[in-house]
């Protein structure tokens, strides 16, 4: 059996990189019997920073004596056998990957197709109610209506103020009659989105297209200040986007005129009239120029 001194020789090889270790005139053993005295080389394989094995070679069968063709054999033989392995291990951690990835993505896309599922659903049963408009998919009048009562019932447990705020493309039937169907339709959803931005995702409320070129939106909220700015970033926000409309007179391209009242709410509130005010605003600021904002 190898003595302190063979393991240490063999010890070497395990931290020291890249480095062929030679031991002369060792003992040779077949199994656990010692059968004779030659010599004996060792290399390590590194992964980076780990070892992942070793080569070793004596001169236990043929005698031979140890030279520098051996020496660069067994150096070679080592960097080849290194590299097919770090290659072979490389190869099934990618497989690996690829395999984690692909379950991954057969996850994801059965979500998205029960997403999308719910989605036609819903749509389905919004156009069956009759409270998107059909050509737009917006919420419309009818699914404001309904949507009423439980804001006025939130904002009276919250104690939260309620903006109404009633929003005109100016010049839409002429865009539509100068543009086309489609355009307008497009138009109206790229506004939308713009608006919803503007809003954002910390104020509850209802947005609603009303009817042709006109956005009705109910806010809950209890910054005045915030809402004002809220509405004229709305109107600047559409002006800037320098959409052309050449049947504006005015401007040339779409802006919005927009009529905005913030109400208190309570029991005696009149759902009927809360939109209303608004949309007096809203023909002020129309006649007004268009492209503003008319406040309470």
């Amino acid at each position: 059996m190898p003595g302190n001194a063979e393991y240490a020789f063999y010890g070497r090889s395990f931290y020291q990189k890249n480095e062929l270790i030679v031991k002369e005139n060792v003992p040779l053993y077949f199994g656990k019997e010692q059968v004779g005295i030659g010599w004996n080389i060792m290399m390590a394989m590194w992964d980076g920073d780990e070892c992942i094995g070793w080569l070793a070679a004596d001169n236990l069968l043929y005698r031979t004596p140890l030279d520098e063709p051996k020496k660069e054999a067994i150096k070679l033989l080592a960097a080849s056998v290194c590299q097919k392995i770090v290659k072979l291990r490389h190869t099934e951690a990618s497989d690996a990957r690829y395999g984690q990835l692909v379950t991954i993505n057969s996850k994801r896309e059965s979500e998205l197709k029960a997403l999308k599922h719910k989605l036609f659903a819903k749509k389905r049963n919004e156009r069956w109610m009759g409270i998107t408009d059909p050509d737009t998919g917006l919420p419309n009048a009818l699914a404001m209506q309904m949507a009423l009562p439980g804001l006025l019932k939130q904002a009276r447990k919250e104690k939260l103020r309620i903006a109404a705020l009633s929003i005109d493309i100016d010049c839409f039937a002429g865009y539509r009659k100068f543009y086309g169907d489609m355009a307008a339709t497009n138009l109206v959803k790229k506004l939308a989105d713009v608006m919803e931005r503007q809003v954002g995702s910390h104020l509850s409320g209802m947005f609603a297209y009303s009817s042709p070129g006109t956005f009705s939106l109910l806010l809950l909220h209890d910054d005045d200040l915030m809402l004002r700015e809220v509405a004229e970033n709305m109107v600047h926000g559409v002006y800037h986007l320098n959409i052309p409309n050449k049947p504006s007179a005015n401007y040339q391209r779409v802006t919005l005129s927009l009529g905005m009242t913030l109400s208190s709410v309570s029991v005696f509130t009149r759902k009927l009239k809360i939109m209303k005010r608004a949309e007096k605003l809203k023909t002020t600021a129309i006649k007004l120029g268009q492209n503003r904002v008319c406040l309470d």
